[in-house]
């Protein structure tokens, strides 16, 4: 969206789904972002404050961050994919397959990455001290 657009963008005009964001359908994210974004609106139209377009937009970025950051980080592990590679992507994507091994045996860190990839929970969940540790010493319950 350029500058000059988003002084002209019309408030009370609503977009949702790919509108808002468009992921890489292999993650298998539209629909569950999408709902995201609808609780979201929901939100905004519950607090009877008027629906601004800066507004809605603020509530969908944050409701598409999480599994934005997920898709992205993903593809950055390849490397034939362009993109930044901070010093989080990287030690993230490092760590996953680790995660990954360990829970093959462990339900709980299983659990823990369906969780993420569900977009159930934040992907910070995967790095609490208790599973990270278990992670990086591939120790399992």
């Amino acid at each position: 969206m350029t500058l000059e657009s988003r002084h002209n963008f019309p408030d009370s005009f609503l977009v949702l789904g790919d509108a808002v964001c468009a992921f890489n359908p292999i993650y298998g994210q539209g629909m569950t972002s999408a709902s995201l974004q609808a609780n979201a609106l929901r939100g905004l139209l519950a607090d009877g404050r008027p629906l601004t377009w800066r507004r809605h937009f603020q509530a969908m970025a944050k409701a598409v961050d999480d599994p934005w950051t997920i898709s992205t980080s993903n593809d950055l592990a390849f490397p034939g994919v362009t993109g930044r590679r901070t010093p989080l992507v990287r030690v993230v994507n490092a760590y996953l397959p680790r995660l990954h091994e360990l829970g093959e045996r462990d339900p709980e860190a299983a659990a823990a990455f369906l969780r993420v990839v569900g977009l159930l929970e934040s992907p910070a969940t995967m790095l609490r001290p208790g599973l990270a540790l278990r992670v990086l010493t591939r120790r399992w319950h």
